[in-house]
């Protein structure tokens, strides 16, 4: 898990400012069905360049969390639901995404069923003209202006799948961010990155590991079945009223 690459350091430093860490209604077509708490940025459409350069990218994990008793305390929130639209943000110089989120349960923290938060995880593309912007352009030296106007990087995070709409989650989030700049303040953000995010398939809750770390979660938990998963949640979370 060593392993860098030229934006290595950039990634590593947005990753690492969004695992510790102003609301626009941006999405009036859920008004009516949600309470809208999402957040807004400025995005961009990769398909709409006509280059790309494909990153593979490497992180190095403070902690590993090998299961949901782990996530679940040290988690602000901890809510299971549906991916409803996805964003690309690269303020910082990383590839993120930010992913819309509608919150049928929630097992932990003050979010409400019918909630509809922003999630900022890392991953995605990242436009070469911003790259330039924030780091000079001795990486793009032979490029033109125009080559540079119209290049995406983009960055597999390791591998880790790219939120789709109709994506159901159970995930295991921070607090809002607050002033975190340039990361919007009210987003969420994955404990752990793609550690703290369990994508519902066949009846149970999986959640990545690298193809190349066999044992990254060193004999912990990465499938669980979605009957035992909500009963520990539920008992979690009757645990932390009584003790409250």
């Amino acid at each position: 898990m060593s392993k860098k690459n030229w934006s290595a350091i950039a990634i590593f430093c947005a990753f690492v400012m969004l695992a510790i860490s102003g609301c626009d209604n941006k999405n009036p077509q859920y008004a009516q069905k949600y309470v809208d708490k999402t957040v807004f940025v400025e995005s961009f459409d990769p398909s709409e360049f006509s280059a790309d350069i494909m990153e593979t990218s490497s992180f190095s994990f403070a902690t590993l969390y090998k299961n949901k008793e782990e996530l679940y305390k040290v988690s602000k929130n901890v809510v299971y639901g549906t991916v409803k639209d996805i964003s690309y943000f690269d303020e910082s110089g990383a590839a993120m995404i930010l992913y819309d989120f509608a919150i049928e349960e929630v097992y932990k923290g003050s979010l409400n069923k019918n909630d509809l938060i922003s999630i900022l995880t890392n991953g995605g593309y990242v436009r070469a003209s911003k790259y330039v912007e924030l780091y000079g352009r001795e990486r793009f030296s032979n490029y033109t202006d125009e080559k540079i106007n119209n290049t995406v990087i983009m960055s597999d995070n390791m591998g880790m799948p790219i939120p789709k709409v109709g994506d159901k989650y159970l995930l295991f989030l921070s607090a809002p961010i607050d002033d975190e700049p340039p990361f919007p303040n009210g987003a969420y953000v994955e404990k752990g990155g793609f550690m703290g995010r369990y994508v519902e398939a066949n009846n149970h809750f999986i959640r990545y590991k690298p193809a190349d770390e066999p044992d990254f979660y060193m004999g912990g938990e990465e499938k669980i079945s979605k009957t035992e998963a909500k009963t520990y949640l539920k008992n979690a979370k009757e645990q932390t009223t009584i003790v409250k």
